[in-house]
């Protein structure tokens, strides 16, 4: 078998369970403007359960020089990155998602951009474009400063030399931050081009999707404790573990307990308790069809509290680690 070039970048995906998805990927990774000899692309299945194994089968033997699939170890999309990003050949790896559709110049416009730099962020939009912003799980970057893997660049040197993603991440949520925000410490430079663009689905979320996504939370603590200037000036501003009315059902939830108590403590809790109700009564999940409000209040109503819970296992895991 003879070798292929070597490869100006390589592309490295982390999926599970995308097979919904991932025709489209792998069709906009084809229609690339790129040629086709200078781009490799790796995909790295974390134990998909669906028919993701099949489809990429007959993708890599398509053409096997330049794809190749690798078997993860269901341990989250840090470590699966790390896998591919170990395989790599090129001495730029560019970062997406499967559930992504990057626009035919992505990889062109991100080595143009990434001439003078150590990593490159690209633009990412909502596809499509007028899909809902309520009940649904999407991702957004049109100006920069967020350095989302659904469309990122770094030179491998720069990679092996920060020790990869932290595999402590074990959700797709944060550990991107925590890369960047090691990068720009290390003294990178990370421009934003605007057009590399790569399109991001709106995906819809069922209540028990969103109160499983509320696990992800209990990363939150490590990378403030990992980076607690950054964190308090770029992540706290637009993340939080609860928003303002979630706090106030929290507290709400909190005084049940008092009601039982005569005088004045029974009184401040029947005033907590009634403003939880008005706070849940007001959530916007609540605009649907009359028949799905009761399932929407009771997740308006209980969620504050899984949040909780998972934040508060990440801040008890964070000091411990801290004292290690």
């Amino acid at each position: 078998m003879t070798s292929s070039p070597e490869p100006r970048i390589s592309v490295v995906s982390p999926v599970r369970n995308v097979a919904r998805y991932l025709p489209d990927l792998l069709a906009a990774l084809a229609a690339q403007t790129l040629p086709a000899d200078a781009f490799e692309t790796i995909v790295v299945d974390d134990r998909s359960a669906d028919a993701t194994p099949e489809l990429l089968r007959a993708w890599e033997a398509a053409e096997p020089l330049r794809r190749r699939v690798l078997r993860g170890e269901g341990l989250g999309p840090a470590t699966a990155r790390n896998l591919g990003v170990a395989a790599a050949r090129a001495p730029w790896v560019a970062f997406t998602d499967g559930d992504t559709i990057p626009d035919p110049r992505w990889l062109e416009a991100l080595l143009a951009a990434g001439a003078d730099a150590d990593a490159v962020e690209g633009a990412v939009l909502r596809w499509p474009p007028d899909a809902p912003r309520t009940r649904v799980h999407t991702v957004e970057n049109t100006r920069g400063g967020l350095y989302v893997t659904a469309n990122m660049a770094y030179r491998r040197a720069l990679l092996e030399r920060l020790g990869g993603f932290d595999e402590r991440f074990r959700a797709a949520f944060l550990e991107d931050s925590d890369l960047a925000f090691r990068a720009l410490d290390a003294g990178a430079r990370i421009p934003f081009a605007a057009d590399a663009v790569v399109r991001h689905r709106v995906l819809e979320r069922t209540s028990r999707q969103t109160i499983r996504d509320a696990r992800k939370l209990q990363w939150l603590p490590l990378l403030q404790a990992k980076h607690p200037r950054r964190y308090a000036e770029e992540i706290r501003p637009i993340l939080r573990p609860l928003t303002r009315p979630e706090w106030h059902v929290l507290v709400g939830l909190a005084a049940l307990p008092v009601l039982g108590v005569r005088g004045a403590p029974r009184a401040v809790a029947a005033l907590a308790a009634l403003n939880a109700v008005r706070v849940v009564a007001r959530d916007p999940r609540l605009d649907v069809a009359p028949r799905e409000r009761p399932g929407q209040a009771a997740l308006a109503a209980v969620l504050p509290l899984v949040k909780a819970a998972w934040w508060t296992r990440g801040w008890a895991r964070a000091r411990l680690e801290e004292r290690r």
